[in-house]
């Protein structure tokens, strides 16, 4: 992780010299030759976006590269980075906190599921100190349990769109995956405005 930040900050640097180069052009000069130079600054812009994202996902502090990219970015995108900075009010925490989160919400969904019935011994003594969650070594028939190991195995993969496609399968999945879902959102939201200020599209 710290040896991916700083090969992403080495090409942060590398995109400020550039632009600075840039800046000393006198405009009025720009040729065919200059906008190829512009055209190695927006792929780069692009690499301090992704960085961007990477910091995101892992809850660094991202405000450096994001007051950069405020300064180089066109007129007609800047709602992309108002809409950022509301979003940054209540970032995403992490790939390891939704893991443990939708974790959780699956053993306390299957408990509910399992405990037909509240008021016998094993319901009120055994079940409280159980772990329930889908075993990778059984035999999985059920088709919830399908749908719910598809949506730990994208959490897992860092498959955040997959996840919640496979999350909304499941009935009233906002009410019993209730924080897996807004971290899930937070997250996507995220990377879709962050993703409309690339010069290309991937």
């Amino acid at each position: 992780l710290s040896e991916s930040i700083k090969l992403l900050n080495k090409n942060f640097d590398l995109l400020s010299n550039e632009i600075q180069i840039l800046k000393n052009i006198n405009t009025s000069s720009v040729s065919d030759k200059n906008s190829s130079a512009l055209k190695n600054v927006d792929i780069n812009k692009d690499e301090i976006i992704d960085l961007i994202l990477f910091k995101y996902e892992n809850n660094i502090n991202l405000n450096k590269e994001l007051e950069y990219l405020d300064k180089f970015t066109e007129q007609n995108k800047k709602t992309h980075l108002e809409k950022i900075s509301i979003l940054l009010s209540s970032p995403f925490k992490g790939y390891d906190y939704l893991s443990t989160t939708f974790e959780e919400e699956v053993n306390i969904y299957l408990k509910k599921l399992i405990n037909k019935k509240p008021d016998s011994f094993f319901s009120k003594i055994i079940l409280p100190y159980l772990d329930v969650s889908p075993s990778t070594e059984n035999i999985i028939t059920n088709d919830l349990i399908i749908k719910i190991k598809k949506v730990k195995i994208n959490i897992e993969n860092r498959n955040i769109k997959n996840s919640l496609i496979n999350l909304k399968t499941i009935k009233d999945y906002e009410k019993s995956f209730k924080l897996s879902t807004i971290e899930i959102k937070k997250y996507l939201d995220f990377k879709n405005e962050i993703s409309n200020l690339k010069w290309y599209t991937e």
